[in-house]
């Protein structure tokens, strides 16, 4: 498939169609404004984190533990998904790699000599990095979402797409 600015376009349009819709059905919620914006920032949380698969059961389990909606959280899981998985980490280990100001040099992959011991070598130096850009992006970035969703409880009377 080849990307046209049409097409582009069309993704755009279905992304916000997307998120127009997400905002209706959280805003929708019949439990207080701040209960569903705290369960939205703890699924963005989880949505940053690098348990990639195993993102909603989290998200579940720590809605029930702060006893909030659990819809909100596993809708903001999805942050991280098949097409933004890839450059959401990469900003992520980028972000981390600054914080803990380490040095990794990526070497160039041989797969002729690629064993399980260089691949898990090359992982390891990876790990803290990454926690730590996932941690800090995903603090941010869950309370950039509960600011959102307690605006859009604030507005919605005024926006016509979330009535």
């Amino acid at each position: 498939m080849q990307i046209t600015s049409n097409t582009s376009g069309q993704l755009v349009a279905m992304s916000t169609l997307s998120i127009k819709k997400v905002l209706k059905t959280i805003t929708g919620i019949n439990e207080p404004p701040v209960e569903v914006a705290f369960s939205f920032a703890v699924g963005t949380f989880v949505g940053f984190s690098p348990f990639f698969g195993f993102q909603i059961i989290i998200a579940i389990a720590l809605a029930w533990l702060f006893k909030v909606t659990k819809f909100p959280a596993i809708s903001a899981t999805f942050i991280s998904n098949t097409f933004t998985s890839i450059p959401l980490y990469t900003f992520n280990l980028w972000v981390g790699l600054k914080l803990t100001h380490s040095n990794i040099a990526f070497s160039d992959v041989h797969f002729n000599d690629l064993t399980w011991s260089t691949f898990m070598q090359e992982l390891r130096a990876m790990v803290v990095p990454l926690f730590v850009g996932c941690t800090v992006v995903g603090i941010l970035a869950a309370i950039a979402g509960f600011f959102l969703v307690l605006y859009a409880f604030k507005i919605k009377d005024r926006l016509s797409f979330l009535k």
